[in-house]
């Protein structure tokens, strides 16, 4: 939420848990999501919150998804975000490129360089509500993601008890939900026990509207594609799409340790193997230590095809990855030096 508990919906996501799968899913829905909103008409999602509350806003995401059930709903001001990353001692993150914006009307301004960095409260803050001009409010469900994806690997812990007198005072005074303590405690530690295999973050299928194609920009729904993700991901009863062949796979391939010879020959072994579909994407500033293999679309299996294509890497469910491939590859130090031991090899 913004400011208050009553505003605009700064992030919306949907969460699973599943016991018996042992899973989380997270599904992360753009607040520009053109939607209708019972009783107000066509609008952007994240104002159904400001018209309704809570059950508004667990309605129209229902009713949005194929009328899957909500049963439980929590809502946290942006502040109290930002004191409970400062309560957890703060969090690493990378920050791909130099996110720079001010808006004096918002009283918002964002100042954060490239890198590796660790971020407080403020901070967090800054780097989640950063809208650039390329990819808007999807771009900020990728930070998004990004930053609960780390917060969940560096912070849910054993560790976090000792700061636990201070989280429990943060939530109490900005936390607005219908869970129980005893379900806010057993979801909290089935989360914290699972590995980052189990946890899968997906990304509402649609496309931006295009310029004058309406007065307001909107993230445009893609209804078949929501259907075949809610069926794959959160059990409704309808078919699941026919899974993309390696020859419609689009793949974008992005490096992070400085490897051209190894961007090639990522690119060779694929075409190879049959995907004709590659392209090679700006790098990260960072080194990535492993390869991550990254399923954009959500499909976990045609990531592992990939994977063991190239023998190595970590496949991952999230939407970070390039918004116009199925699955991104980011090449990490395990493949520049395999691929430098092979050269060597094959010279000697």
């Amino acid at each position: 939420m913004e400011g208050n508990l009553e505003g605009l919906s700064d992030a919306m996501l949907l969460l699973r848990f599943d016991p018996r799968a042992e899973k989380v899913t997270a599904l992360s829905i753009p607040r520009d999501s053109r939607v209708d909103i019972p009783g107000y008409g066509v609008g952007k999602i994240n104002s159904a919150n400001y018209f309704g509350g809570a059950a508004l806003a667990a309605l129209t995401v229902s009713q949005t998804l194929g009328n899957v059930p909500v049963d439980r709903y929590v809502r946290l001001n942006i502040n109290g975000f930002g004191e409970l990353i400062d309560a957890l001692g703060g969090v690493e993150v990378v920050v791909p490129k130099p996110l720079r914006y001010r808006d004096d009307s918002q009283r918002l301004y964002i100042d954060l360089p490239a890198g590796r960095q660790k971020l407080d409260g403020a901070k967090a803050i800054q780097y989640m509500r950063y809208r650039d001009a390329e990819y808007g409010d999807v771009g900020r469900v990728q930070r998004q993601q990004s930053l609960i994806r780390t917060l969940k690997e560096q912070k849910l812990n054993v560790g976090t008890l000792a700061r636990m007198p201070e989280i429990l005072r943060v939530l109490r005074n900005n936390l607005d939900t219908n869970l129980s303590v005893n379900e806010m405690l057993a979801l909290g530690g089935f989360a914290a026990d699972l590995d980052r295999s189990r946890v899968d973050m997906l990304l509402l299928p649609g496309r931006f509207s295009e310029a004058g194609e309406f007065p307001l920009s909107y993230w445009l729904l893609e209804p078949e594609s929501i259907r075949g993700l809610m069926a794959a991901h959160f059990d409704l009863p309808v078919a699941a799409p026919i899974a993309p062949s390696p020859t419609e796979l689009q793949v974008a391939v992005q490096d992070t340790v400085g490897s051209a010879d190894g961007l090639l020959a990522v690119r060779q072994i694929l075409q190879e193997a049959g995907y004709p579909n590659l392209r090679t994407v700006n790098p990260l500033p960072t080194p990535l230590p492993q390869t991550q293999i990254v399923a954009q679309n959500g499909n976990r299996l045609l990531a592992a095809k990939i994977r063991d294509r190239l023998g190595l890497g970590e496949v991952t469910v999230e939407a970070t990855g390039d918004l116009e491939s199925d699955v991104t590859i980011r090449l990490g130090q395990d493949w520049k030096n395999r691929h430098r031991g092979q050269k060597a090899t094959t010279g000697s």
